[in-house]
């Protein structure tokens, strides 16, 4: 049995370019990274990023839903602080 498909293409970006952020879902990752790196949690929430009820499970298993999952998740980043953009 056969199923319809479509043609795809592999691109090999670097970075962000004009070209990539074209494609819808592209656009909406740069966007949150930029959020993200720049500390911005609370426009990661506003802007849909993240739902109300978003879930995080810290690196020791611990789950945790909504604010308490955005607060786990900036201080287990906060660890590569010297990653983030200023």
């Amino acid at each position: 049995m056969s199923f319809p498909t479509e043609p795809s293409f592999v691109i090999h970006a670097k970075g962000w370019d004009e070209n990539l952020l074209q494609h819808p879902l592209m656009k909406f990752l740069w966007e949150h990274e930029q959020a993200f790196d720049a500390k911005k949690f609370d426009e990661c929430v506003a802007r849909g990023f993240y739902a109300a009820d978003v879930g995080y499970i810290r690196p020791n298993g611990t789950f945790l839903k909504g604010k308490d999952a955005l607060q786990g998740l900036i201080q287990d980043f906060s660890l590569f602080k010297d990653y983030f953009r200023k």
